[in-house]
């Protein structure tokens, strides 16, 4: 019974197999990192040495015998014909698509499939948390800290350095200036409590959370 394996398509291989048998190499997409698959013998190619051996032992049998051996040497003949016959029915195309599958098997054990781009890269090129490459996770985590910015301008919250960022130019200012010394805009857009972090609109003197009092 054969076996049912896991859906596995790594595009990026280069074909090293001869007729003699299947051999793979897969190359991580990022680096020169790369896996070569196990050799695997082709049985059609060995069926069809056999057939070449039976034709010249015919052969022999004929030149030996004479007409004597011609009989023998006949049915051996007809033999390695159908036997060459039956190994090219086989289909090497056959096993050479059934040894790429394992192959695929055995290389995905080294190469992992990116989530984001779906290329498929070695240990070196990938983030072990994530599962990204090396490329989409720097990206990642690009998009990340301009979301982080974009979100500390438009709050005018105070970070963890003791300075705000301005809600126009986004350059970082003291905590407790009111106007930015780059351009000149108001630094607070909403008063964040000191004692809860609650925002609180400007006008407000007491927070609306906790009646603490605001600067």
């Amino acid at each position: 019974m054969k076996k049912v394996m896991k859906q596995v398509y790594i595009k990026d291989y280069e074909d090293k197999c001869t007729e003699n048998g299947f051999m793979f190499v897969f190359k991580c997409a990022l680096c020169d990192n790369q896996y070569t698959s196990k050799l695997r013998k082709s049985s059609s190619y060995r069926a069809k040495k056999g057939s070449k051996i039976l034709g010249s032992t015919a052969s022999i049998v004929n030149t030996l015998f004479g007409e004597k051996g011609h009989k023998v040497a006949g049915v051996m003949n007809d033999g390695a014909n159908l036997w060459s016959e039956n190994s090219d029915n086989a289909g090497y195309e056959e096993e050479k698509a059934e040894a790429l599958e394992i192959a695929q098997e055995e290389a995905a054990e080294y190469l992992h499939k990116c989530p984001a781009c779906e290329r498929w890269v070695c240990e070196d090129c990938r983030d072990e948390e994530t599962g990204l490459c090396s490329e989409c996770y720097a990206k990642a985590e690009e998009l990340k800290a301009e979301e982080e910015k974009k979100k500390a301008k438009s709050d005018g919250k105070a970070s963890d350095d003791g300075f705000r960022v301005c809600p126009e130019c986004g350059e970082k200012n003291p905590a407790k200036m009111k106007f930015c010394g780059f351009c000149g805009a108001k630094m607070l857009t909403k008063k964040i409590c000191p004692n809860c972090g609650a925002e609180n609109p400007l006008k407000m003197k007491f927070c609306g959370e906790c009646g603490t009092k605001l600067d």
